[in-house]
């Protein structure tokens, strides 16, 4: 009974095994290597993003206004908080908004209830204000 359960044991050893502990016996002629998943080269913007957030923000005029709003996403998702977000310049040359556009566009936010702001030094800190859907 031992030398079975040794058998046994042996052969589930082997399939808990990493690819390159396994025997060639068992991998046929193929020769199998184990991948790392590629490396993440692409930015995004991590969600979710409230729907009656971003539809208010659409409704408002003015340029660059949905570039600022998106650039905030952004920067809240790379910080992981909605309070007193850092806007900073490189932030806003990411979405092709200068400071005075960003400026404006900040203003229209808050004016919507969107945002609050305030400027610290370079930066401006920006808090995303909840919407109630309506």
């Amino acid at each position: 009974m031992s030398k079975i359960m040794t058998q046994s044991t042996s052969i589930l050893d082997n399939l808990r095994s990493p690819v390159e502990m396994v025997p060639s016996s068992f991998m046929g002629t193929r020769n199998f290597t184990l991948k790392s998943p590629p490396a993440q080269t692409e930015w995004f913007i991590k969600g979710p993003i409230p729907g009656t957030w971003m539809l208010r923000v659409l409704s408002l005029n003015g340029n660059f206004t949905i570039n600022v709003a998106l650039t905030i996403w952004y920067v809240s998702g790379v910080t992981g908080t909605q309070k007193e977000i850092p806007l900073e310049r490189f932030h806003l040359d990411r979405f092709g908004v200068k400071k005075d556009s960003a400026r404006r566009a900040l203003q229209r936010l808050q004016e919507a209830g969107l945002i609050t702001y305030r400027k610290s030094g370079q930066k401006f800190l920006v808090t995303i204000i909840d919407v109630v859907p309506s």
